[in-house]
């Protein structure tokens, strides 16, 4: 397992206990200023855990940016399959399955050219 897959495993998980310990310590300190801080600091962790844990340039571990290109392209042929196949289009279905199986041939080749290199 990669570094960042650790680090994202974990990071919500550290950051609700660091969190709740901080606001909760809020609790046992008598001093007005001292409560503030510490319920400050505690919300605030919080937030950070929930943004790093929803954002996804800050989670993302994508190195193959081409095979992804090539699964989106997919998916919109299959938006396109189902239209055609809505409309009984027989020939544009077939061809919406022709760049289908051209798309899955491009993804081989760009997971094995990936593969390769990494």
């Amino acid at each position: 397992m990669s570094w960042r897959r650790t680090i994202n495993k974990y990071v919500a998980l550290m950051t609700t206990i660091i969190g709740m310990v901080l606001v909760f310590s809020s609790f046992f300190i008598w001093e007005e200023y001292g409560k503030v801080a510490s319920v400050t600091g505690g919300l605030l962790i919080l937030l950070v855990g929930v943004w790093y844990a929803t954002n996804p340039v800050a989670t993302t571990e994508r190195k193959n940016f081409q095979l992804r290109h090539e699964v989106d392209r997919f998916l919109v042929n299959v938006r396109e399959l189902y239209r055609a196949a809505g409309r009984n289009a027989s020939e544009e279905v077939e061809q919406v399955v022709a760049e289908m199986h051209a798309s899955v041939d491009r993804m081989k080749a760009v997971a094995g050219r990936h593969r390769k290199q990494g």
